[in-house]
């Protein structure tokens, strides 16, 4: 999701991942179809815009923020990876990866993640708000 242009003109970029157990994948497929519709009509009622990315997208997020400086080499062909006994995972990791007490250090980024294993099965949108806000606190 992106959000809206804050404070001093900074946009900030703020990743959603969804998981579920399902008995078959039309189920899961029905589901996560649900879900995405009620996130995009929810986060543009907060402003923000929510866009359901596709493998590639996810992998280039990855790169991205674990290959700084490296943004344009980014390229990925799964038939290629597989045909030559690779893994996504060897072209996304980075070459070293520090741990805090509270968060972890990629070269001269920092990150943090916050993971909700059980919520309800409707999300208000002061939630997803107040999630957004985290940072500013």
């Amino acid at each position: 999701m992106r959000s809206p242009v804050g404070l001093y003109g900074i946009v900030q970029e703020k990743y959603v991942t969804i998981s579920v157990v399902k008995k078959d994948v039309e189920e899961a497929r029905s589901y996560f179809s649900r879900i995405s519709a009620d996130l995009i009509t929810h986060f543009a009622r907060l402003g923000s815009v929510c866009v359901e990315l596709d493998t590639t997208d996810r992998l280039r997020i990855l790169h991205d923020f674990y290959r700084v400086g490296e943004e344009t080499s980014f390229r990925f062909d799964l038939s290629e990876t597989m045909r030559k006994g690779h893994d996504f995972k060897d072209f996304i990791c980075p070459d070293t990866l520090e741990f805090e007490r509270d968060c972890f250090r990629i070269g001269d980024k920092w990150g943090r993640v916050l993971f909700l294993r059980e919520y309800a099965s409707f999300i208000k949108d002061s939630m997803v708000s107040e999630l957004c806000d985290l940072n500013r606190k």
